[in-house]
């Protein structure tokens, strides 16, 4: 009996220091949606953040949002605006908001009327963001990305071209 105890007890012992408090559930993750108002009069970008919406342009200019990236509290949309100025042609122009700020990517208009920055990725700290050029937005486009506003051409205008996302590695 006293074998049978000692084996009882034993078992207890080891099947209580054997349970653990059970980890807490992991925080949920944020949600990040982007989008843009309708109308071309003007055209607005905004992102919600677990269903909280956030207005990116302030509707001076007309803008389309094509892609977003969260680094840290930063949020980047890439995107371009329509620029409509007074004595010359429109144009697209390549761009991201970083928080709100519009940053413009350089390409050369006196060749191109037509560029779109459809993807963005931040990588140890360095800004990447994936695009298109064309001479107008009816002609053969051409891939490119900037790195850190360095225009870099990935494909040649003798056939169109496209690219939507990129992973940076």
């Amino acid at each position: 009996m006293k074998k049978f105890s000692l084996m009882i007890s034993i078992m207890l012992i080891l099947g209580l220091s054997s349970c653990k408090k059970e980890d807490p559930l992991p925080a949920a993750p944020d949600l990040y949606a982007m989008g843009s108002t309708n109308s071309l009069d003007p055209q607005r970008i905004y992102y919600y953040k677990n269903g909280e919406k956030t207005w990116v342009t302030d509707g001076t200019e007309s803008c389309t949002p094509r892609g977003i990236f969260i680094d840290g509290t930063d949020v980047y949309v890439s995107g371009f605006i329509y620029v409509y100025p007074p004595a010359a042609n429109s144009y697209y122009q390549p761009c991201y908001w970083k928080n709100g700020v519009v940053v413009n990517l350089p390409y050369p208009r006196d060749y191109y009327e037509y560029a779109d920055a459809e993807a963005i990725q931040i990588v140890n700290g360095d800004v990447y963001v994936l695009g298109v050029v064309a001479e107008t937005v009816g002609s053969n486009r051409q891939v490119v990305f900037w790195k850190n506003g360095v225009i870099n051409y990935l494909t040649y205008s003798d056939v169109s071209s496209y690219a939507g996302s990129m992973f940076v590695y």
